[in-house]
């Protein structure tokens, strides 16, 4: 709840936007889907923003990112690699995709370096 009524207060501070993944590979989603693209991977270090991603298929998803964050809201390649990745590395049991060759791609048990 502290962070609904954070996120409420500070709507002015973010925009909602869809992003288009016009690429070959699907977005995949997992059993912890909403993420913050800034988080620190078990570090013990918060991260210093948030800003969330949370697939909705496997060619839109939506984002909340600060009013200041000016980017495409079509997804090249490497940003759809690097959401998927992120996606893995914060699931708990289980990655879901359209497509059983995207997930063989994908490092499911290993998590980035710190």
């Amino acid at each position: 709840m502290l962070v609904a009524d954070s996120l409420y207060r500070a709507r002015n501070k973010y925009n909602i936007v869809l992003l288009d993944n016009e690429t070959a590979i699907p977005f995949v989603t997992g059993d912890q889907p909403i993420i913050n693209v800034h988080a620190t991977f078990g570090s013990g270090v918060p991260p210093e923003k948030l800003e969330l991603f949370y697939p909705l298929s496997p060619k839109r998803a939506m984002a909340m990112f600060e009013s200041t964050t000016e980017r495409s809201t079509v997804l090249c390649i490497n940003e759809v690699r690097h959401f998927n990745q992120v996606i893995v590395w914060n699931s708990h049991e289980q990655v879901f995709s359209d497509s059983g060759g995207c997930l063989e791609g994908l490092q499911l048990d290993e998590s980035p370096e710190v």
